[in-house]
């Protein structure tokens, strides 16, 4: 049962075990289910868990045989739904989540080192993720507008919550857009009225980041009935002492302290019609190495084809490594050497697996996933130009 479950931990290399969780230990009103999702930070020094509040427990009924003919028996089953306008989900919604919401997990950790355990995520703030490193964690909470996500869309609020001792701090509210942690959680970064701003952790003071740098971070080309949605976070600095954001062609590097903005693809982007974007593999520790050359896509809005390009940090070197009228899916990056596994696709060519040199000039096709399309005419893809009669805007596809 539920109400039983216990959480072990066991030292293979000592053969030697101990409780460190067991229910009727955790806070009251809450419980340790036995369907629960465990994991360890990077380090190994906390481990992730979920708690449940916990439910009364009905009598159970003994069952008899029942008579679908018997009227009196039929109306003891019935029920009514009460509905009030200012409920905060639709009967139809509260029913079809139902279920979820009563197996939600809340995130709870403790901490290896002293045994403690320490709930990060209740009714205060339902959603709250796990850290890979530090221990502050993004939460979300969108009860607040869950009666406006009928006719307004999704909101929620932002906040930082200390797994330490599970205090949590405001960050921002009625936040519907892209919404970054740091690889440590000493800063969060949100878009909202536009603009991109950053929470300091350490000094619980928020700032702009985008203002006055002479282009938009809301999406241009937005036209449906919602705010301005932004082009995204490219990730952040390993040291935490930069986040690197899009806007809709360029990548810009921002200092989470002082100093100034450098646009990392030198504005080739916007001059060129070029969509550069950052290529991550999310295979080691959170964050950018200082050191590191970026791998980046790049699409031209003109010519509707891809490339692969690579920048350092520094934004001294834009380089372009490979580009033709193919589409490219860079899929992976061996762990110990300057190699990529890569898709390339076009209109009459199928997506096989190719490995190249971190140079991209020595591919090497790896599978022939689709050799029939050697006996068919596909004819060819070809581009075609007009202009929107509305606002003479210049399209081509």
């Amino acid at each position: 049962l539920d109400a039983g479950a216990t959480l072990i931990e066991c030292d293979a290399a000592r053969q030697q075990t101990r409780r460190i969780a067991r229910a009727d230990e955790l806070e009251m009103h809450w419980t340790l289910p036995l369907d629960n999702q465990l994991s360890f930070s990077r380090d190994g020094q906390r481990l992730y868990f979920g708690m449940r509040e916990a439910a009364d427990e009905a009598p159970e009924e003994e069952e008899s045989d029942f008579d679908i003919l018997d009227v009196e028996a039929l109306l003891e089953e019935r029920g009514l739904d009460v509905w009030h306008y200012q409920d905060p989900r639709i009967k139809t919604n509260e029913k079809s989540t139902f279920e979820d919401r009563s197996e939600h997990l809340f995130l709870a950790v403790v901490h290896r080192d002293t045994g403690a355990v320490v709930r990060g995520s209740g009714p205060e703030t339902e959603n709250v993720a796990r850290p890979d490193e530090g221990t502050i964690a993004l939460g979300r909470d969108p009860r607040p507008y869950l009666r406006e996500r009928t006719w307004d869309g999704w909101y929620e609020d932002i906040w930082a919550v200390d797994l330490a001792d599970g205090t949590r701090e405001p960050v921002a509210t009625r936040v519907q857009d892209t919404v970054s942690r740091s690889p440590k959680g000493s800063y969060i970064a949100w878009f909202a009225d536009d603009h991109f701003h950053l929470y300091d952790g350490a000094t619980g003071q928020t700032r702009t980041l985008t203002q006055g740098l002479g282009v938009s971070f809301a999406n241009e080309d937005h036209d449906y009935p919602r705010s301005t949605p932004d082009y995204g976070v490219g990730g952040w600095l390993r040291d935490e002492s930069a986040v690197l954001l899009y806007d809709k062609y360029d990548i810009w590097l921002i200092p989470t302290g002082i100093g100034k903005a450098r646009l990392l693809t030198g504005g080739m982007g916007r001059e060129e019609g070029r969509i550069y974007r950052i290529i991550d593999f999310h295979d080691g520790p959170e964050g950018l190495a200082l050191d590191q050359d970026l791998l980046l896509t790049g699409f031209d809005e003109l010519a509707k084809n891809s490339s692969i390009w690579t920048v350092d940090l520094a934004g001294q070197e834009l380089e372009r490594r490979r580009e033709d009228d193919r589409y490219y899916n860079v899929r992976a990056k061996a762990k110990d050497a300057d190699r990529y596994l890569y898709s390339e696709e076009a209109y009459d060519v199928f997506y096989d697996l190719w490995v190249t040199d971190g140079e991209f000039r020595k591919p090497k096709q790896l599978t022939d996933l689709n050799p029939q399309l050697d006996d068919f005419d596909l004819g060819e893809a070809t581009l075609v130009d007009w202009v929107k009669a509305v606002s003479y805007t210049h399209l081509r596809a």
